[in-house]
């Protein structure tokens, strides 16, 4: 499961690297959760802000959102068979953390690109809500910049689409245990990235 991510990358690169063409305001985050506004490309040159957490227009009140799609079964579950055919999306992020257990506690890891870059997760939207589309493990999956267009071009078949989940990004990621402090969604500080190695 992907439940934690950041966006520390500065407007301009993000500006640069996405080609946006909006006006946007972006501050730097540490320690993004479920259901808050994240920063979201659902059309080439557009920034925009949904909420994190997929909600089906038949999904009951009651019944909490998803925060992640397995890719395994967009293409058959209800919930996100029509997202994944016609509402793809690139979800803006530059690291993201997954636990580990280690003892009797939960160690939090944070992962990022080597050289920092801003890149995107694979996503999927319904309404002003949307998902992280993750592996088997729970891996978020990262599309690589030169299949961003692809990824959201409206006329993909099905076959299409999961052609570019199923590619693996290029880059070299980094790896390292941070602080508890992260499990706290109020903690939204560079203290929740710092290493403790």
């Amino acid at each position: 499961m992907c439940g934690r991510f950041t966006l520390r990358t500065g407007l301009d690169e993000i500006v640069g690297h996405f080609g946006i063409r909006n006006s946007v305001v972006i501050k730097p985050r540490y320690n993004i959760s479920p259901g808050e506004f994240i920063p979201v490309i659902r059309t080439s040159g557009q920034l925009e802000f949904l909420t994190w957490g997929f909600r089906p227009h038949w999904l009951e009140s009651s019944h909490s959102s998803f925060i992640n799609a397995r890719a395994e079964t967009l293409s058959t579950k209800r919930s996100f068979k029509q997202a994944f055919k016609s509402r793809p999306c690139l979800i803006v992020a530059d690291g993201f953390y997954e636990w580990k257990i280690v003892g009797n506690t939960k160690q939090p890891y944070y992962i990022k690109l080597q050289n920092n870059e801003v890149f995107a997760f694979a996503g999927i939207w319904e309404g002003d809500t949307c998902a992280i589309i993750t592996r088997e493990g729970g891996e978020p999956i990262i599309i690589s910049a030169q299949d961003y267009r692809p990824w959201l071009e409206l006329s993909a078949s099905l076959d299409d689409r999961t052609e570019v989940l199923n590619k693996e990004k290029s880059g070299s990621f980094t790896i390292h245990p941070v602080s508890t402090i992260v499990n706290n969604k109020q903690n939204d500080s560079a203290a929740c990235i710092q290493s403790l190695q």
